[in-house]
């Protein structure tokens, strides 16, 4: 995998930022089999086009990810850049644009869409999302795919260092359904 990352200012979230934007794409192909599309690379996969962002809001102890959402790991783009992935990976047979850590760079994943885009737009997260970052996407996201990790505020803070999770989840989970059904 070939990440590619995005150095802006963090946006709004569940919690506090903590690290920079970092993200690699998947588009239709073979599995485990890296594409070079404009000098990023992407991993391929039937039907998807996923984009990870490094930093997460959350530091789970588990992470699958934590190369990418913990280490920094990528290259910079500019919002201008983020849209042409999200064109060339639409263009190579992905349905969807699933966004994989993007609470951090709400904002400007906003400006990357300001334009619809012609397949549906995953916003895939941990569920650690603020009302605040939920209803600025509204319109914007047509599916949520939270990953809700806990219901117990002391394994929350255990393996997470975020006690307030259960509590932030839900309400988010409640502002999904709301907005997509």
């Amino acid at each position: 995998m070939y990440p590619v990352s995005q150095k802006l200012q963090s946006g709004t979230g569940g919690g506090p930022p903590r690290r920079s934007l970092r993200h690699a794409g998947n588009a239709g192909g073979g599995p485990g089999r890296p594409s070079r599309l404009g000098g990023a690379a992407h991993l391929r996969y039937p039907g998807f086009g996923a984009v990870f962002f490094s930093g997460c809001p959350l530091r789970c102890v588990f992470c699958q990810n934590s190369v990418i959402s913990q280490e920094g790991f990528g290259r910079a783009v500019t919002v201008e850049r983020l849209r042409a992935i999200f064109e060339e990976l639409i263009a190579q047979g992905a349905h969807n644009i699933n966004l994989v850590t993007p609470t951090h760079f709400a904002h400007a994943i906003l400006s990357a869409l300001e334009k619809p885009l012609p397949v549906p737009v995953v916003w895939n997260t941990g569920g650690y999302e603020s009302m605040e970052t939920l209803r600025i996407l509204e319109g914007k996201v047509q599916v949520y795919l939270p990953d809700l990790k806990y219901l117990d505020p002391e394994r929350a803070r255990r393996y997470s260092a975020a006690p307030d999770y259960p509590a932030a989840a839900a309400a988010a989970v409640k502002e999904m359904v709301r907005q997509t059904g």
